[in-house]
């Protein structure tokens, strides 16, 4: 890396034109070479460097400037005592300039502690005056304001955010949120004042279980990449110092060893083995991020199944995508669709961040009216945009931008249920109640894992349309209640149960891709991030969409998704059987009975009957966690069962046809 960069000119286009990122990180393994030995060319070509960027108009955009103070505050600070008084003096000034123009910027004024280019604006700004401590007068009181807004601002709310692990932004820009490069470990190795903490090591688990078969992540949020290298920085610091030997396992086994060898110079320890994660459990709860992991291996063969339902509300690089699912076996199946093209885009504004682009539940009101920044947007049916939070007080249990998420979560070996509440995402004069709980069943008579999903929608009038929706890449097929979309070597099929009378259409194609209300909302062709294809995403161009047949202001959904080989035997119609009470709604399918209760509270009691008598597991849900419940068939005690974490008392008992079967 460094030894191509210092072939070139350090004064030219290609060192001083884009240094966030890749040519930025290469500039700086140059300067680190200078810093470890003799070796004068390394010297100059970095000081050189440092002083080009010194020397050009300060920028007008944020990114720019950040990113330009960044490199140089860190050849003045490595370099210090190894260049001439006339260099200092010139990367100085550079320095001063930089560092008071971004003073001057709103978020360093009144930061968020929330959104991401007020961590970013922080966290360089605290490296330019660590760098000119000693140089510069007003660095001292500056570090303060910097150490304050750190400590009890933004390490505050992200630590409660990522307590588990995860991270609300998808994987791609969770990278850029959490790792611990900036602003922790600059401002604990220039300050001695330690920062760091546990949950930066939970986070090697984000990425380690969001890791699908194909050896890439969802397309999650704004994601700018799906590659595995986006959580290199993060398994660092797991395998580093959390002692996590499967966080090592992820580098040495998913990504180039020497990834990032910076960080690894700094915290590797050799004493970490590696561990594979074959033992780890196969549901993994991010609990305030609000995202649910469900796999039944780690393999290239992996069902991989992510429901997300957030525990707040922002703008920032975070979807309107609470209560929605992707779903991948061999290649991506149930998907988020569109691309991050690029931020603020048409396409990104009135199609991509939206609820309609996600796996999830719109209502429609023709007559709303929708904005985001105070301009008006598509109206999708989905949930709003509202004013950004700014502190942990905000996103918090009560706070103005919480939201109620996963209420309920159960992992056992066999299955991993969940209970996403995102009410409180769409505007009560539409949405009275949003609720889905899922099922993914691992152990099951089926080839692969099956999903069972239920949701409990409430309008406030019966004439605004509920949609289910459900993304596929390549067009799919309905034959009755019945949908199959083929995608490279897989296949996705959904039946839907309920409601009875569901109406199934397609939406999609030529021009239709990524369509909203009668208006379609392409790729921008001039995108800043390029073409998809090169990045493994694939942005869909198809959906199914569910609504009930008769208009109601209460309404269910209930669905079963299969996953299968491409070419495999057709899942046929009667493979999962509808199991309708007056209280509870459930199916029969591959050896399971999952039955959810009706009311949005749960229940004491669920009583429901077998279409096909057998013996079969059950899962009933809706109880209260670890109370014990009584099962029975025919009114004859089949004893007690003890309720789980999530609400469920799962059971073995056999039936027959029409026999009542009774959770009390």
């Amino acid at each position: 890396m460094a030894s191509s960069m210092a072939e070139e000119d350090p004064t030219g286009s290609t060192a001083t034109g884009n240094v966030k990122g890749w040519y930025g990180r290469k500039g700086r393994a140059v300067a680190l070479l200078a810093l470890l030995n003799d070796d004068g060319a390394y010297l100059d070509w970095a000081v050189s460097w440092a002083k080009a960027l010194a020397a050009l108009e300060i920028p007008e955009d944020d990114t720019s400037l950040r990113s330009r103070l960044q490199r140089m505050a860190t050849v003045y600070d490595w370099l210090y005592d190894r260049m001439s008084a006339e260099d200092r003096a010139a990367i100085r000034t550079g320095l001063v300039a930089y560092v008071e123009a971004l003073r001057d910027w709103g978020y360093i004024q009144d930061p968020g502690y929330i959104g991401g280019h007020e961590r970013w604006g922080y966290a360089v700004f605290a490296m330019g005056l660590i760098a000119l401590h000693g140089d510069y007068d007003e660095a001292d009181e500056l570090l303060q304001q910097c150490r304050g807004h750190i400590a009890e601002g933004f390490y505050p709310a992200q630590a409660w955010i990522a307590d588990d692990g995860g991270y609300h932004m998808g994987w791609a820009y969770s990278a850029s949120y959490t790792n611990f490069d900036l602003p922790y470990l600059v401002w604990t190795v220039g300050t001695n004042d330690v920062l760091l903490d546990d949950w930066i090591a939970e986070t090697g688990d984000w990425y380690l279980y969001g890791m699908r078969g194909d050896d890439l992540f969802p397309q999650a949020g704004d994601a700018f990449s799906i590659g595995l290298s986006l959580g290199s920085i993060n398994s660092i610091y797991a395998a580093g110092i959390g002692k996590r030997g499967q966080a090592r396992w992820f580098i040495e086994e998913k990504l180039e060893p020497t990834s990032n060898p910076l960080l690894q110079l700094l915290v590797w320890d050799d004493a970490v083995e590696s561990v594979a994660p074959t033992e780890l459990p196969k549901g993994r709860l991010f609990q305030n991020a609000g995202l649910v992991v469900a796999r039944d291996g780690w393999d290239g063969g992996t069902t991989h199944f992510t429901f997300k339902s957030g525990a707040f509300f922002s703008t920032n690089h975070h979807h309107r995508d609470e209560n929605t699912f992707t779903l991948h076996y061999q290649t991506p199946l149930a998907i988020d669709s569109g691309y991050y093209d690029q931020y603020g885009t048409s396409h990104w504004r009135n199609y991509f961040t939206r609820t309609i682009a996600h796996n999830g539940i719109v209502v429609f009101d023709p007559s709303q009216s929708m904005t985001l920044y105070g301009d008006e947007v598509s109206n999708d049916g989905g949930q709003l945009f509202n004013s950004e939070p700014r502190t942990l007080a905000d996103i918090a249990p009560g706070g103005s931008a919480s939201l109620d998420g996963i209420v309920r979560y159960e992992n056992r070996e066999e299955l991993t249920y969940a209970w996403g509440d995102a009410t409180k995402a769409y505007d009560p004069a539409r949405v009275t109640l949003a609720q889905r709980e899922v099922a993914f069943l691992r152990a099951t008579t089926a080839t692969h894992p099956v999903t069972v999903l239920f949701d409990r929608v409430t309008s406030s009038s019966a004439a605004l349309q509920k949609r289910f929706v459900l993304h596929t890449v390549e067009q799919p097929t309905t034959t009755g209640p019945l949908m199959a979309a083929e995608h490279g070597a897989g296949r996705l099929t959904s039946l839907t149960l309920y409601p009875t009378d569901a109406q199934l259409s397609l939406v999609g194609g030529v021009g239709q891709e990524f369509w909203v209300d009668g208006q379609n909302y392409p790729l921008d062709p001039n995108g800043a991030e390029g073409d998809p294809a090169d990045k493994g995403i694939v942005p869909g161009g198809w959906r199914l969409e569910v609504t009930p047949g008769q208009a109601s202001t209460e309404d269910y959904f209930l669905h079963v998704l299969f996953v299968d080989d491409a070419g495999a035997t057709a899942v046929p119609a009667d493979e999962a059987v509808l199991l309708e009470h007056s209280g509870s709604l459930g199916v029969q399918v591959a050896g399971w009975v999952v039955v959810f209760p009706r009311s949005s509270g749960g229940a004491s009691a669920v009583d429901y009957q077998l279409q096909i008598g057998g013996t079969y597991q059950h899962l009933v849900a809706g109880f209260t966690p670890g109370q014990t419940v009584t099962a029975s068939v025919g009114g004859t005690s089949q004893g007690n069962v003890v309720v789980g974490d999530g609400g469920c008392a799962v059971f073995e008992v056999t039936a027959g046809a029409g026999e009542a079967i009774g959770v009390h």
